[in-house]
């Protein structure tokens, strides 16, 4: 699993690194200011910055250790803090075209209980079908893994 996620870390630098390419070697207007916006000006580049470091500097930096690769604490703490940045991610997307001029970037209290509310649901799918399922779970010497 840790290989898997080190992986999808790459690959998902690679389609950010890939859609600003296109977009600049394209040199279209229209989309050209999408990614000024969402790289060049406050509040949205300092999230972009943010977002480019939680979702790969972090993970790859701490991917190349093969120790942690095989813990499941580890992992799932990373796992979720990539997750938050993902969250994050579509919130640049959207966040430009809806607030235009804004200072600060608008994240509340209502979008962290969303993220805590989504995320329960998740938590609530993965335990459904583990209960369904109950031949994923794997037990060596009596510790369940």
């Amino acid at each position: 699993m840790g290989k898997l996620f080190f992986a999808f870390c790459l690959v998902w630098a690679d389609f950010f690194y890939v859609q600003l390419v296109v977009i600049w070697y394209g040199n279209i207007s229209e989309e050209t200011a999408y990614v000024i916006e969402r790289t060049m000006t406050p509040p949205w580049n300092y999230l972009a910055w943010f977002i480019f470091i939680i979702c790969f500097i972090i993970p790859f930096i701490i991917l190349l250790n093969k120790k942690i690769k095989t813990k499941p604490q580890y992992m799932s703490i990373l796992c979720a803090i990539v997750i938050m940045g993902i969250w994050l991610e579509h919130l640049l997307l959207l966040g430009p075209a809806l607030n235009h001029q804004v200072t600060s970037v608008p994240l509340g209290l209502a979008d962290g209980l969303m993220f805590v509310g989504f995320f329960g649901l998740i938590a609530l799918a993965v335990k459904f079908f583990l209960e369904l399922f109950p031949e994923f779970i794997r037990v060596e010497k009596g510790k369940v893994i």
